[in-house]
């Protein structure tokens, strides 16, 4: 019987390495892609600056003009990130709905399963990725996020360039310190101000309230292009899962690569948690959490039944208590706790509002 069951979960096994592959492969080359456009972008501020007609430096110098065209390069940024984050999301949901989907395909052929019940894998309800997103997913602000990172990186550069101009420094030379501050490599501490000690003037005055905008567009938006492409992940791989008459439930398990993080944060509390009856870190397949934070690299393990389980309906317990009952696996203070299972809770109720309406649209189709 071991070896059967064994057997059964061996094709998800390799899906679910296939799909993390592809995954992160996708979400490397995003960030990539973003990072080459913040280059573009930098580029093209660089060369404005140093080719800045004497007449406009002039009227820059006289308080008659500013420089704005970070303005108008922030905003053509704006729409390649987001470009780029949405085709990575289209590709990898597409991408990683057909590894399940296949996956399932084969499973019930092996089990002699009805055909009728892949009915809905088969036709797949590809436009529930734009669907989830309206009802409510947490990815619906990062199509706003993306523009005003990029404007506030841009407006940043304006008032640089107009203020460095009217202090007399040469374009040529703002234009060379500028273009590693525009691209996020060097803080602004590090780029300009050798440039503005040569110059003699106060970098603590000069500077006001220059934030480092650009360092954090580049981050943001490299953070919500990874991030992203792993929600869209989570979402083919639990819409799969729902579909697929062999999926029982679904186990939360910690990522086998947590970056930097170094104390638990929602994922050990999804991962330790009885929340449905149904075991530490097990959901129903109708109600699998999406990812809770940036950075998210946890997996969600698909839990095989039998053929006989497959035509009979799937355990759909109601969720019981909430983030007071969550835990942890590492040590943490009562206050972090506290604070803990309230971010758990919150991510766990809007995720049980998403998916309930998600249902009944899949239901509906």
């Amino acid at each position: 019987m071991a070896s059967r069951r064994q057997s059964r979960r061996a094709p998800y096994r390799r899906a679910q390495l296939q799909a993390r592959r592809r995954a992160a492969a996708l979400g490397r080359a995003a960030v990539l892609a973003v990072r080459r456009a913040v280059e573009e972008y930098a580029d093209l501020i660089a060369r404005q600056v140093a080719n800045l007609p004497q007449s406009e430096i002039l009227r820059i110098q006289a308080g008659t003009s500013t420089f704005n065209v970070g303005q108008t390069a922030s905003r053509r940024l704006g729409f390649s990130i987001l470009k780029i984050t949405e085709q990575g999301r289209a590709l990898t949901f597409a991408e990683v709905y057909a590894i399940w989907s296949e996956t399932a395909i084969k499973i019930a052929k092996m089990e002699g399963l009805d055909p009728a019940l892949l009915g809905a894998i088969r036709n797949p309800p590809l436009t529930m990725l734009g669907a989830y997103e309206g009802l409510g997913h947490p990815s619906t602000s990062w199509r706003s996020l993306i523009p005003e990172y990029a404007r506030a990186a841009g407006d940043d550069v304006d008032q640089i360039v107009t203020r460095a101009i009217a202090e007399g420094i040469g374009p040529d030379k703002l234009a060379r310190r500028l273009r590693p501050y525009v691209k996020g490599a060097e803080p602004f501490n590090k780029a300009l101000g050798p440039l503005l000690k040569e110059q003699g003037i106060n970098l603590s005055t000069f500077r006001g309230t220059f934030s480092d905008s650009a360092r954090q567009m580049v981050h943001n938006s490299s953070r919500i292009a990874f991030s992203e492409l792993h929600n869209t992940r989570g979402e083919a791989e639990a819409q799969s899962f729902a579909l697929d008459p062999m999926v029982r439930t679904v186990a939360w398990r910690l990522a086998p690569d947590r970056g930097t993080l170094s104390g638990p944060d929602e994922c050990d509390a999804l991962a330790f948690s009885d929340f449905y009856g149904l075991g530490p870190g097990v959901y129903p397949v109708s109600d699998v959490p999406s990812p809770p934070h940036p950075w998210d690299r946890c997996e969600r393990v698909p839990n095989v039944g039998t053929a006989e389980q497959a035509g009979q309906p799937k355990p759909l317990p109601a969720r019981s208590g909430g983030g007071a009952n969550a835990r942890f696996g590492r040590r943490m203070s009562a206050a972090e706790s506290s604070r803990m299972r309230d971010r758990v809770d919150s991510h766990l109720q809007a995720t049980d509002a998403v998916n309930s309406r998600l249902r009944a649209l899949i239901a509906a189709t």
